[in-house]
């Protein structure tokens, strides 16, 4: 139940930011595998959101979302931390720091602000199977999920 409400919920939110925002800023999904040794379980960190969002000075809200493939019911944890940098600065603003977890999936959501100039880096990680499989944004073929403020 609880997680066909989140995938309605993300679904909406999308199909909101699209209608509303317009396809330069259209909600989009960036899926990043994290398999164990051997490719097996092969789990997913995902993010919803646009990858501009309008320098209108408004928060606008992304989305991560860890789920475990398996069918059993295995305690996930996510963590993210968005840091605003503008031009040539580390920290152009505190850290968002989010987490969450759950039986199966995990969700967070992050409120970004519209700052012209401001790019935001979300740095994650995920703990699947209670704890022992781990997959962040800084292990080998993983990234951090950026969103860029436009105009």
């Amino acid at each position: 139940m609880l997680k066909t409400l989140t995938i309605a919920t993300i679904l909406a939110v999308s199909a909101f930011s699209a209608g509303v925002l317009g396809p330069a800023h259209a909600a989009t999904s960036r899926s990043q595998v994290c398999p164990i040794v051997g490719g097996v379980d092969p789990d997913f960190v995902t993010f919803e959101g646009p990858a501009t969002i309008p320098g209108d000075g408004a928060n606008h809200l992304v989305t991560l979302f860890a789920s475990e493939e398996e069918s059993a019911r295995n305690l996930v944890t996510l963590t993210a931390v968005a840091t605003g940098r503008k031009k040539g600065k580390v920290a152009a603003t505190e850290p968002i720091i989010a987490s969450a977890n759950g039986l199966h999936d995990a969700t967070i959501q992050l409120s970004l602000t519209g700052t012209p100039g401001r790019n935001y880096v979300i740095d994650w990680v995920a703990a699947f199977d209670f704890g022992p499989h781990i997959c962040a944004w800084a292990t080998p073929g993983h990234h951090a999920f950026d969103v860029t403020v436009g105009p």
